[in-house]
């Protein structure tokens, strides 16, 4: 049997940035602290047992898992509040979000928990911090909102597993 051990509070943790989904923030702040996302959320829960993980880590984000989180992160926890989908809309519920396809091994980076996404090559080279928008990850986007670019799905140099 392995035990996970974290410490109390992150060692690194990236500014989020107002554009960014939550899950791409998280992204960031596995990557600044040399885990994967699979890693990170189990060294969380390793220091609250007692949180429960949410279905999904960009709409809807159990408040009980991010006061913890932000415990966690040293962000605050409206910050934090601020990621989440259902925050930024009115009426998330009707929103249509791009999913990753459904795998049968889990994956290091919970696709399970993150909405996908579409992404610009532009501005994915203009940016200084590699990120998630928020919007990208909406079905019915096709085009960037800053370069009028068609948007391309999944990641860079992502494989498909």
């Amino acid at each position: 049997m392995t035990s996970i051990h974290a410490p109390a509070q992150l060692p690194f943790v990236p500014r989020p940035l107002k554009i960014e989904l939550f899950s791409s923030w998280l992204l960031r702040v596995a990557a600044g602290n040399h885990v994967s996302v699979y890693e990170l959320i189990s060294g969380f829960t390793s220091v609250y047992p007692g949180i429960a993980l949410p279905c999904s880590l960009d709409r809807a984000i159990d408040r009980n898992f991010l006061r913890a989180f932000s415990q966690f992160s040293r962000v605050h926890f409206r910050t934090l509040n601020a990621l989440d989908l259902d925050a930024r809309l009115q009426r998330s519920d009707r929103a249509v979000l791009l999913r990753f396809p459904l795998s049968s091994k889990p994956s290091p980076r919970r696709c399970d928990l993150r909405a996908a996404y579409a992404f610009c090559p532009l501005c994915i080279a203009q940016d200084s911090i590699i990120h998630v928008r928020w919007d990208w990850c909406f079905a019915g986007l096709i085009r960037c909102s800053v370069h009028d670019a068609l948007l391309q799905l999944g990641l860079p140099g992502l494989r498909r597993t």
